[in-house]
């Protein structure tokens, strides 16, 4: 039997600035564990990546002791990683199993980092794309 996937799109709730902004972006109210099997980003406005100059989104995972330190993925702009408008962008996975699955009670979120000093604003007609697998490599 194949197990059961959600996909979902947020879109980015404001014009965001790279200056460490956190959003969430799901939470896990289902009563199950699911685990997060892919992510992309899209943008309305192309964006080119820079080595010197660049800004960093990573995906925490919202613990349910409020704790949003494990990294679940990361998509760096650095130069060779661009995002051309209306083109989803994957995220770089975490490859800790372990760090991917969202429990009951727990959630996704968006975090922006100014790396490279730039303080990018990422456009309004931004999105972000979760695909969730039902109970793939959780504990049942």
């Amino acid at each position: 039997m194949a197990a059961e996937v959600i996909t979902t799109t947020f879109q980015v709730p404001v014009e965001l600035s790279t200056t460490n902004t956190e959003h969430g972006l799901w939470g896990n109210v289902t009563g199950d564990s699911y685990t997060l099997a892919g992510a992309t980003f899209q943008t309305g406005t192309a964006i080119t990546g820079d080595n010197t100059n660049y800004f960093r989104l990573n995906l925490h995972l919202d613990a349910a002791a409020g704790v949003h330190t494990t990294v679940m993925g990361t998509l760096s702009f650095l130069t060779g990683t661009d995002a051309a408008a209306m083109t989803p962008v994957d995220f770089t996975l975490s490859t800790t199993a372990a760090s991917l699955v969202v429990a009951d009670g727990e959630g996704v979120s968006l975090l922006i980092t100014d790396v490279g000093g730039t303080n990018t604003t990422i456009a309004l007609n931004s999105c972000v794309t979760l695909h969730l697998l039902k109970g793939e490599g959780a504990a049942q």
